[in-house]
């Protein structure tokens, strides 16, 4: 299945979730969550996921 670029960032938990959890929450594979937040992590600049962990905004209830 494929997912949209937002979707997956919705997916991305932020620092006080685990993969696990969310995984279980939203019925996809815990490797798939670790590859998403590994390529963001790759592909945003270091200020940027800073923020994003700050304010807890790329997680988005569906």
């Amino acid at each position: 299945m494929n997912y949209s670029p937002e979707f997956k960032e919705a997916m991305l938990p932020p620092n006080n979730e685990s993969i696990t959890k969310i995984a279980k929450e939203e019925g996809l594979s815990e490797q798939t969550l670790r590859n998403w937040r590994d390529k963001a992590r790759k592909d945003t600049p270091l200020l940027a996921r800073m923020h994003l962990r700050m304010t807890g905004a790329h997680r988005i209830n569906f």
